[in-house]
């Protein structure tokens, strides 16, 4: 992710007229990639310690995993569009699939914070949950 990054962050700086919609693609996808790591180091901390609490966790960590892959995907169009716009190609496909690629970095990447949060507050629910379950 952070090549991805670095490859947003060139494109902003070639391409002007795109610049700001690359920056945040470039920011979110590395908040995003930090969230991943800090959630999959909370799990492998946890593992085998207290394995409700990993389960509580594994659909947040699940659909943050989706939404990061796909913010890849998504950061690895916005490059060929900035690229093909640049150079001339004046078709509505790109323009309209860089658009997209921006929309999704900035409503759908930042989810990635709080589907984190969601997998580590997984200890505090978990301690209140489990008087729930003993009778």
């Amino acid at each position: 992710m952070n090549a991805a990054g670095g490859a947003l962050d060139a494109a902003a700086a070639e391409h002007p007229a795109y610049r700001d919609g690359l920056r945040i693609m470039a920011t979110e996808l590395r908040a995003g990639a930090q969230a991943w790591e800090e959630a999959t180091d909370f799990l492998r901390q946890t593992a085998g310690k207290e394995d409700d609490v990993v389960l509580l966790g594994s659909v947040p960590y699940l659909m943050l995993t989706g939404e990061l892959l796909c913010g890849w995907h998504m950061a690895r169009a916005a490059l060929a569009c900035s690229e093909a716009l640049a150079e001339g190609k004046d078709d509505h496909f790109h323009a309209d699939k860089f658009a997209s690629c921006v929309f999704y970095a900035s409503h759908i990447l930042p989810r990635a914070m709080q589907r984190a949060r969601a997998v580590r507050y997984g200890l505090v629910v978990n301690r209140h949950m489990a008087p729930l379950f003993q009778s």
